[in-house]
């Protein structure tokens, strides 16, 4: 099978094809967010978040943090 689009995605990070950099950019400062975080209503909104982006659900058009995220949510 031939691939049109160039090489195949590291094993693990297929879901980065075909997202923005800003979404890109968000799922892995929330994942490093996430190691540190122990507020239950917070984890839960960034995890949540995390898997809308990774299922295309979710768009980051613009740079934005974890925090960023969190104040416009709660």
């Amino acid at each position: 099978m031939t691939n049109k689009y160039g090489a195949l995605p590291p094993p693990g990070l297929e879901w980065q094809v075909g997202k923005t950099a800003a979404s890109i950019s968000f799922v892995y400062d929330a994942e490093i967010f996430l190691k540190s975080c122990h507020d239950t209503k917070k984890t839960d909104l960034l995890l949540a978040a995390i898997q809308q982006v990774k299922d295309g659900s979710l768009v980051f058009n613009e740079w934005t943090t974890p925090e960023e995220y969190l104040d416009k949510k709660l």
